[in-house]
This record gives C-alpha cells, sequence and structure tokens, in this order.
C-alpha cells in the first residue's frame, strides 16, 4: 500500500449517477468499520500518538487494544488502510464495487439499463448542466436568506425597547391560551412602533421583535 495507491481516483455507480472519489476515501467511507467510542461514532481503527511513536489501535467496547506500533503517522495511517483494503477484498457486503475509469463507470450503467455508452455519456452530460443550475439555485437562495437574515438583524438594531414595551410583553407572556397570547403581543409590539415612529417593520414583525425583546436592560430606555 502506498500514498500513491491511495490518491488514485476511483468511480462509483449510484444508479444513473458516478461518483468520483479517491481509492482512500472509498476504502474510508465504505469498509471501516464503523463503532460508537467513548469519543461517539467513528471508525474502529485509529491512530493515536505515544513517545515512542504511534500506535494502530482498535476500539473494543468502550476501550482500545494495540494492533501495532509505527515509527510515522505515515506507516501507521498506510496499515489501517491496509486492513480497509482486505476487508474489501475478502468480505460480502451490499457496500458498492468501484471502477477504475469513467469511461468503465459509463459502460456499467450502459451494460445495467441497455443502453449504448453513448446514450448514457449524453445523459450524464444534461444531468451535469442540470445539477450546476441547481447548484446556482441554492447559492443563490442561501445568499437571499443570509441576505435577509442581516437586514432583520439590522432593524432590530435600529430599535431600543422602552420601559412600556418591556411591561406589556411580560404582561403578555403571562396570558395561558397562546391565540390570546399572540394577539396581545402584537397590540403591545405595534403599538410601541407607532409610538417610536417606525412603524410598520420593513423586515419580518415577529424576527425583529424576538431580537428586540430580548435586549439587555441596560439597553432599556428610562
Amino acid at each position: 500500500m502506498t500514498t500513491a495507491q491511495l490518491s488514485r481516483p476511483v468511480f462509483i455507480v449510484n444508479d444513473l449517477r458516478i461518483e468520483e472519489m479517491t481509492y482512500g476515501e472509498y476504502l474510508h467511507k465504505y469498509w471501516s468499520e464503523k463503532v460508537t467510542s467513548p469519543r461517539g461514532i467513528e471508525p474502529a481503527l485509529f491512530i493515536q500518538e505515544d513517545n515512542e511513536g504511534y500506535e494502530l489501535r482498535k476500539w473494543m467496547g468502550s476501550r482500545s487494544i494495540l494492533i501495532d506500533t509505527f515509527n510515522s503517522e505515515q506507516e501507521a495511517e498506510l496499515s489501517m488502510y491496509e486492513d480497509w483494503e482486505y476487508e474489501c477484498l475478502n468480505s460480502s457486503t451490499d457496500a458498492p464495487m468501484f471502477e477504475e475509469s469513467y469511461e468503465q463507470a459509463i459502460a456499467l450503467i450502459a451494460d445495467e439499463n441497455g443502453k449504448s455508452p453513448a446514450v448514457i455519456r449524453r445523459y450524464m452530460a444534461f444531468q451535469a448542466l442540470t445539477d450546476k443550475a441547481a447548484a446556482i439555485r441554492r447559492e443563490e437562495q442561501e445568499r437571499e436568506q443570509e441576505a435577509f437574515r442581516q437586514a432583520i438583524a439590522d432593524e432590530a438594531a435600529e430599535i431600543m425597547p422602552d420601559k412600556q414595551l418591556l411591561n406589556e410583553v411580560r404582561t403578555a407572556k403571562k396570558l395561558k391560551g397562546n391565540e390570546e397570547k399572540t394577539k396581545a403581543l402584537a397590540v403591545a409590539q405595534v403599538a410601541f412602533l407607532h409610538r417610536i415612529g417606525h412603524f410598520p417593520i420593513r423586515t419580518d414583525f415577529w424576527k425583529v421583535f424576538k431580537i428586540v425583546n430580548k435586549k439587555p436592560l441596560q439597553y432599556i430606555q428610562p
């Protein structure tokens, strides 16, 4: 096992999609036994540094046992990947096998679906364009959502609650029914906005007041 072997690309076929990853990522994702350790869910094999070098250890319940010791972290890491590769070559699970090239992955999909490789390549090209467009839309939506969250925070920063609002909000929150509580809060907050000349709210009424009503007491006007 070498670092060059671990870094070579492999291709995983999942229905009509092809996922590219390194051989090392493939072994880690599909062939490293996962356990619940005192540190959470992680691979059973792990590397630990000690005064004399590096230990390859394995979780056995809440404790770990020593598998081997190494002079360098890289040697320990390669040994760990060799163990995962052994599992890959000798164990029978439902983990997907990999293809060595993109073209081999195309050929596999074509064979499984009774289509020609040319048809599958055209489909993959269309799928890539669709995925790119979807990614662009997600990025735009995330930017818009972040801009709106910032606008809410900015508007809330403009508003300093007064003592009357604080008292009315406290009284409203003591009401038992949700409908009565919501109505009382809305009345108090709208009246407050009119009182300070900041009506209507430009962004989101309830989200702005969620911030405003939690402002520290030292910021409340006398």
